[in-house]
C-alpha cells in the first residue's frame, strides 16, 4: 500500500511539473540591424580602389553565426540609405538599370525580413526607386510616405505609396512582431519636386501615433518596433517637421519597445523613457556597416500571456569578421563590372588641383566644378563648395 501512495505521489509531482512548463513559456529572440549602407556591400572600395573592412559581407557572416545560434527567432532589418554611396550603386542605378538592382540582390541574398527607405533612396528618382521597390522581396517599409493626395490623417494602408507598407508583421516562436518604418521628413528641403512627385511625407510624431493606435487596436502584437531612417534629434527644424526625430518620438508615443534608427551616421545604444513612464531602447549602427545594431529580447509568457519582457541593446563591430566567400563569389561577376567600369580612363590633368586654394582665392578645383555644372545644367550660374578642406587630384590619367 505504502508503494502505491508514493508512486501515486511521484505521478503526481510529474504531472504538476510538466503542467507547470506548460502554462510557462520563455522565448529568446535576436533582433540585428544595419542603417546607411550607402553601397558598402563587397570589401572593395571603388573610388579609391583599395580593399576595406567591414560591408555587408562581413556583416553577413556575423549574421550566419547568429542564425546558426537563434535559428528562425532572429529578424533581420536594413534601415535604409543603400541606393547612394559606391559607384556599384550608381552603376546599377544608371549604368546598367536593366538588371536586378543591386542593392535589391543583395538584400534578397541575405534573406532581410524588413527594410525601409532613406533620403538618399529618394535621390536616384522616380525611375530608379520604384524599380527597386518592386525588386525587393522583403517588405518595404515607410508609413508616412503617402500619396499625394492623401490629407485627411487617417491610418489608411491604401494612401501608402504604391510599393509600400506602413509596416510588417513577422512571427517568430509564436511571438508576433509589428515593424513601422518611417522616413524622416526633410525631403523637401533637400531635393527638388519631379524627384519626389506624386508623393507626401509626414510629421513622424503625428503619423507614429496613428499607426501606433492602429496596430494595437488591430493587430495586438507582443511587440512593436520602430525601424525610422531619422536621427537622434537636431537636424533641420521647422514649424511643420523635425528632421531627426527619433527621440520625440519615442518620449511622446508610448507603445514601442525598440526604435531602430539611423541617418545621422552616429552610434546610439541607449533608453529614452516615454511620457507613460516605460523605457524604450533606441539603438544606431551608424553607417557604412562598419558596425551592427543588435537586441537580444527574452520573452516571459505565463498561461499563454505576456508577463515579461528582457530587452539587451548592443553594438556590434563587423570590421574584422571574416569574409563571406560564398556571398563574394555570388556577386563576383557584378563586382568585376563595376571595376571595369570605374577603371575606364575618361581624361588627364597635367597639373595636381587642390580644394584648399578654393578658400583663399580662385581655385581649379572649384573651377572645374563650375564649368562642368554649367555645361551639363545650361544654367548662368553656378554654385558649388568644396566639400573638404585639403583634397587633391593628382596629376596623370582620370579614371571614370
Amino acid at each position: 500500500m505504502k508503494k502505491i501512495i508514493l508512486f501515486t505521489i511521484a505521478v503526481i509531482c510529474m504531472m504538476t511539473n510538466a503542467l507547470a512548463q506548460i502554462a510557462t513559456k520563455t522565448v529568446r529572440l535576436k533582433v540585428i540591424e544595419t542603417s546607411d549602407v550607402h553601397g558598402h556591400f563587397f570589401p572593395y572600395d571603388f573610388m579609391e580602389k583599395k580593399d576595406i573592412k567591414g560591408t555587408l559581407v562581413r556583416a553577413n557572416t556575423y549574421i550566419n553565426k547568429q542564425r546558426e545560434k537563434y535559428g528562425d527567432n532572429l529578424l533581420l532589418i536594413d534601415n535604409g540609405d543603400i541606393l547612394q554611396g559606391q559607384p556599384c550603386v550608381y552603376w546599377s542605378n544608371y549604368v546598367m538599370p536593366e538588371d536586378e538592382n543591386l542593392a535589391a540582390s543583395v538584400i534578397n541574398y541575405m534573406k532581410y525580413d524588413a527594410e525601409t527607405v532613406g533620403n538618399h533612396d529618394i535621390e536616384p528618382g522616380h525611375k530608379v526607386y520604384d524599380k527597386w521597390i518592386r525588386e525587393v522581396r522583403c517588405p518595404l517599409l515607410g508609413a508616412n510616405i503617402v500619396k499625394e493626395e492623401h490629407k485627411n490623417g487617417e491610418a489608411n494602408p491604401a494612401s501608402i505609396y504604391t510599393g509600400l507598407k506602413p509596416y510588417s508583421v513577422h512571427y517568430k516562436d509564436g511571438v508576433k512582431i509589428c515593424v513601422i518604418g518611417m522616413l524622416t521628413p526633410a525631403i523637401p528641403n533637400w531635393l527638388n519636386k519631379p524627384i519626389w512627385k506624386g508623393i507626401e511625407f509626414e510629421e513622424m510624431v503625428s503619423c507614429a501615433k496613428k499607426w501606433i493606435k492602429y496596430i494595437q487596436e488591430n493587430e495586438r502584437p507582443d511587440l512593436i518596433f520602430g525601424l525610422f531612417h531619422s536621427g537622434l534629434n537636431g537636424g533641420i527644424k521647422t514649424d511643420e517637421y523635425e528632421e531627426d526625430a527619433t527621440e520625440s518620438v519615442a518620449k511622446e508615443v508610448p507603445g514601442f519597445d525598440i526604435i531602430f534608427f539611423g541617418h545621422d551616421h552616429q552610434v546610439h545604444n541607449e533608453w529614452i523613457t516615454n511620457k507613460a513612464g516605460k523605457k524604450v531602447l533606441c539603438i544606431d549602427p551608424s553607417c557604412y556597416v562598419k558596425n551592427v545594431a543588435e537586441a537580444e529580447i527574452t520573452l516571459t509568457y505565463k498561461n499563454g500571456h505576456l508577463t515579461k519582457k528582457d530587452i539587451k541593446g548592443e553594438i556590434v563591430s563587423v570590421l574584422d569578421e571574416e569574409i563571406d566567400q560564398q556571398m563574394l563569389s555570388h556577386f563576383q561577376p557584378a563586382i568585376d563590372k563595376v571595376k571595369a567600369y570605374v577603371d575606364r580612363k575618361i581624361g588627364y590633368f597635367e597639373s595636381p588641383i587642390y580644394t584648399r586654394e578654393s578658400f583663399f582665392g580662385n581655385s581649379a578645383f572649384t573651377d572645374l566644378i563650375h564649368n562642368l555644372q554649367l555645361q551639363i545644367s545650361k544654367a548662368e550660374i553656378s554654385f558649388n563648395a568644396p566639400l573638404s578642406f585639403n583634397m587633391e587630384i593628382k596629376a596623370g590619367e582620370v579614371t571614370q
